[in-house]
């Protein structure tokens, strides 16, 4: 189905507090998206972050991200840490000086 025409899986913002992790999972892997409401009003939209560059903002991801992404993922390079990261670059930087 495109994205376009994706149906939104509406749930109560209790079950969406309750089970996060798990919405989340299914959301990056299967490019669900749900509808939170509360009271029974719409009150938030969850969806995937390539999702919404995707369908929202309708960036397209050039093929040199791509490539780079990819081949961060066959590395193990995109399961580094932020911190791991910063550390690095710290590490470069005094060694630099």
């Amino acid at each position: 189905m495109p994205k376009s025409a994706t149906k939104l899986q509406n749930i109560p913002v209790l079950v969406a507090r309750n089970r996060l992790g798990a919405i989340l999972e299914r959301v990056k892997k299967n490019d669900e998206r749900f509808l939170v409401s509360k009271k029974g009003e719409a009150a938030a939209v969850i969806l995937g972050y390539e999702d919404y560059l995707r369908s929202i903002l309708r960036l397209k991801e050039p093929a040199v991200l791509r490539n780079i992404r990819a081949s961060a993922r066959r590395s193990g390079a995109s399961k580094i840490s932020h911190e791991t990261i910063d550390s690095e670059i710290r590490c470069a930087r005094e060694e630099k000086r």
